[in-house]
């Protein structure tokens, strides 16, 4: 997947994402974010606004902050199905990780009011903060859609494709 996906056809999304690599020697976290401490230009706005280095900062430490949440609800997770302490870290420490900064516009089908097709996360597992917009729901096994209500302080992680038991 591209760094920045512009806006796709028939849905008014705009997203960037910065991917690293896993934590070696005697890094404790991923190379992502220093990535995003260093990156300058995101083109993350229309005009292509350079994104000032405090901002830089803040995206760096929230993304490091959600990434050791997200271990730790992995760690128990994996816990919970038995699996021993020596393997859970050994896979956590496997695993690549990445930001990505999405804004969504109003949608563009009112008949549907989406903004983002449905799909399916390839990954381990997604941290999701809404910031309080509304829009988000999850599919459960029956097929049916339960919305998730943003909520302040609200952290939603999904479990992705690689992550089914």
């Amino acid at each position: 997947m591209p760094p920045h996906l512009a806006n796709r056809v028939g849905l008014l999304w705009r997203s960037f994402q910065l991917r690293g690599t896993p934590p070696s020697g005697n890094q404790a976290v991923p190379t992502i974010f220093f990535c995003v401490r260093r990156a300058s230009v995101l083109a993350w706005c229309a005009r292509g606004d350079r994104v000032p280095s405090a901002c830089s900062d803040t995206i760096a430490s929230a993304a490091k902050n959600v990434w050791e949440l997200q271990r730790t609800v992995e760690k128990m997770i994996l816990e919970g199905l038995g699996v021993g302490e020596e393997r859970i870290g050994a896979h956590l420490d496997t695993l690549a990780h990445s930001v990505r900064l999405s804004r969504y516009g109003p949608p563009p089908d009112a008949e549907t009011n989406m903004s983002l097709q449905a799909h399916r996360d390839d990954s381990i597992m997604t941290a999701i903060v809404q910031h309080g917009v509304e829009g988000l729901e999850v599919q459960v096994q029956d097929g049916i859609w339960l919305a998730v209500p943003p909520e302040p302080d609200l952290f939603t992680f999904v479990a992705g494709e690689l992550f089914t038991v």
